[in-house]
């Protein structure tokens, strides 16, 4: 799902989440929204030792399957901090691979999905 909030929408992000979440998009399991023109992001970044928050139910996704049949389930982990998870995340382990462009990071995830999929089953 897709959506295109106006600015007056998207300056109250918490609203416009519950406004999705009323057209079915906490059901989708993804959600693209698109922020309008006159939106700009944080030009200094974010100071995570700043931020005190807690994510209660961090999710692993595991994916099995072959040959273009795929499922994807959700392990759900212990909850953790904005800063542990900032360090899981910048781990060598979840690093993207060194690549080109788009065209070749890509090439390289399907070429490495069947390898992923069994290390995924192992662990």
């Amino acid at each position: 799902m897709t959506f295109r909030p106006s600015y007056e929408e998207f300056k109250d992000f918490s609203s416009y989440i519950k406004y999705i979440e009323s057209r079915g998009a906490n059901l989708a399991g993804l959600a693209k929204i698109i922020p309008p023109p006159e939106w700009k992001p944080r030009k200094s970044g974010y100071n995570i030792d700043e931020i005190n928050m807690t994510i209660p139910a961090p999710i692993c996704q595991v994916v099995s399957g072959k040959q273009g049949e795929y499922q994807q389930i959700n392990v759900m982990k212990r909850s953790m901090t904005l800063r542990q998870f900032k360090e899981l995340a910048e781990s060598e382990r979840y690093q993207t691979p060194k690549h080109f462009d788009y065209d070749d990071l890509e090439r390289k995830y399907w070429k490495m999905l069947p390898t992923l999929r069994l290390y995924m089953l192992r662990t």
